[in-house]
């Protein structure tokens, strides 16, 4: 396999186990309502938002759970270990890390995803050109991860990523903090993209942060002050946006023509295609 599909595994080069999906998408979309569009043309930058804070805590719990079994699995594999001290050296993995992730789906005209982000408002979806993306990602310690659906799924991959004979041998003989700290990077790295299988047709992805601090800003959502960083490129450069899809929506024709008027005004994005749903409005 061609070495440059490493970067659309999601993990860095070095890391021997990474699974590599055959093939990836040529572009990504980000659906959004008309306010978050604007930013992100305005300041060239997409808002990546604290787990904890999203629905999408719900599937990080789900995949905590499976990390947590696949832990305990392995670690009850160790001959030189008995179940008490299993039980001692299985740290809790149930509190959800600062984990910031950024979403995007494989169909830019997706009807589960238009009711989802809709709430009563008016959608669009940006495609990206996803190797950019990939680069863009990386300038801010944001990796791509391709979605995994189904508990079995999450389990065999997991088994493969933690089933290194130098870290489970290094919990056995006492020597847990190096291996207790890149079992937790691959644990928070790995979780939030595991889904229920239910969610298969979102053929979803995600940025995910890497680092350990962030220059973190708050935002009002709903009834909560939302963390999130930004991700994008530095200066005066554009974010790989190749097209924009509208949603559908009562006045769609009129939303395309504001948003074909917007990009306009915005000389780094004025080519940018402007297309509308092929799926019908309903009241």
């Amino acid at each position: 396999m061609d070495s440059s599909n490493d970067l659309f595994s999601g993990i860095p080069l070095s890391t021997p186990t990474t699974p590599r999906p055959p093939s990836f998408p040529k572009t990504l979309s980000h659906y959004c309502d008309l306010e978050a569009f604007r930013s992100i043309v305005t300041n060239g930058k997409l808002w990546a938002s604290n787990i904890n804070f999203l629905n999408d805590k719900q599937e990080m719990k789900h995949g905590l759970r499976i990390a947590r079994d696949v832990m305990e699995e392995l670690l009850k594999a160790e001959p030189s270990l008995t179940d008490k001290e299993v039980d001692r050296r299985l740290w809790a993995i149930n509190e959800v890390p600062d984990v910031y992730v950024c979403c995007f789906c494989e169909n830019p005209d997706l009807l589960s995803q238009w009711r989802g982000y809709g709430l009563g408002k008016q959608i669009v979806s940006l495609q990206f050109d996803t190797a950019e993306l990939i680069g863009v990602g990386l300038m801010e310690n944001m990796l791509l991860g391709q979605i995994h659906y189904g508990r079995d799924a999450a389990m065999t991959l997991l088994r493969d990523l933690l089933a290194k004979p130098d870290i489970v041998r290094s919990i056995s003989q006492n020597r847990s903090i190096a291996s207790e700290q890149e079992q937790r990077h691959t644990i928070a790295q790995w979780s939030p993209r595991f889904k229920d299988e239910g969610f298969t047709e979102e053929k979803e992805w995600r940025f995910i942060s890497q680092a350990a601090s962030h220059d973190v800003r708050y935002r009002v959502r709903d009834n909560v002050l939302l963390p999130y960083v930004e991700v994008g490129p530095a200066g005066a450069f554009a974010l790989p946006i190749k097209s924009v899809t509208i949603g559908p929506g009562k006045e769609s024709d009129l939303t395309s023509k504001s948003v074909s008027h917007f990009l306009k005004s915005v000389p780094m994005y004025a080519g940018i295609k402007v297309i509308d749903s092929k799926i019908p409005f309903r009241t």
